[in-house]
């Protein structure tokens, strides 16, 4: 963990002793650069207006996702918001930026199985969660985002979304008298 306050990485060093933490000064890019370099994942949890400065990189890329604590079907997912802003996501065009330029995929394509240690084989497809942050970020070269889910999901929602169920559907109800509702 990294932060510039060396009293908040002493107090986290005591309540977890086997952290790592390291005195960082996100603002100066060539050291953040340096630091972040040789790690498979970064972790950016800086507040507002700094934290988009500290995603001004050439590379992002997010997985997101709900796993749940127990696996239920049919989605093997929780919902970490609005489930249907996640079907939203699942069934728009996923945008990333590739060479500086948006691309358009097909959501629920380009799986990819991840292993985790402690929690086993998830999978990760593309979604449509970058909204805005491709126009906020627009200098970087690779940017892009998957949602990640434990295996299984992306074929089901995939199946799900051919066969219709992610579609809207407006219900008319009938009010005592035959009036719609």
């Amino acid at each position: 963990m990294t932060d510039l306050s060396e009293d908040r990485l002493k107090f986290v060093k005591n309540k977890c002793g086997d952290l790592t933490t390291l005195q960082l000064d996100v603002t100066d890019i060539a050291q953040l650069q340096s630091t972040i370099k040789s790690f498979d994942l970064v972790i950016c949890a800086v507040p507002g207006f700094l934290g988009f400065e500290t995603l001004r990189r050439d590379f992002f890329e997010c997985l997101v996702g709900g796993l749940p604590k127990v696996k239920k079907w049919p989605f093997l997912y929780k919902a970490p918001f609005s489930p249907m802003d996640v079907i939203e996501e699942y069934t728009r065009p996923a945008r990333y930026v590739e060479n500086g330029h948006v691309i358009v995929r097909e959501p629920l394509t380009d799986s990819e199985f991840l292993e985790f240690e402690h929690i086993g084989t998830l999978e990760s497809f593309n979604s449509d969660g970058l909204r805005s942050i491709i126009f906020h970020h627009a200098a970087h070269q690779k940017h892009e985002r998957k949602n990640i889910a434990l295996s299984g999901a992306c074929g089901i929602c995939s199946s799900f979304e051919r066969n219709r169920f992610f579609q809207h559907r407006k219900n008319k109800c009938k009010r005592a008298g035959g009036k719609s509702a």
